[in-house]
């Protein structure tokens, strides 16, 4: 996985924080079965209730890292 341009970016902000899913997948089946940045729900929980803001600024790291 490379790292994500201005554009992907941005689309990965807007899906973190404010509709709460993972920037690089946005919880979409069959990507989310092998995304590296939520692991499948394990990284990013699923619903907002359990979302911390360290847990996002956690898994908005790795999507700016471009975890591989």
């Amino acid at each position: 996985m490379v790292k994500p341009n201005l554009l992907k970016k941005i689309r990965g902000w807007i899906r973190l924080w404010v509709w709460g899913v993972c920037p690089e997948c946005n919880h979409d089946a069959p990507k989310l079965y092998d995304c590296e940045i939520c692991k499948y729900y394990k990284e990013l929980p699923r619903y907002r209730s359990e979302q911390t803001n360290e847990i996002k600024t956690k898994v908005w790291c790795r999507f700016l890292d471009g975890v591989k």
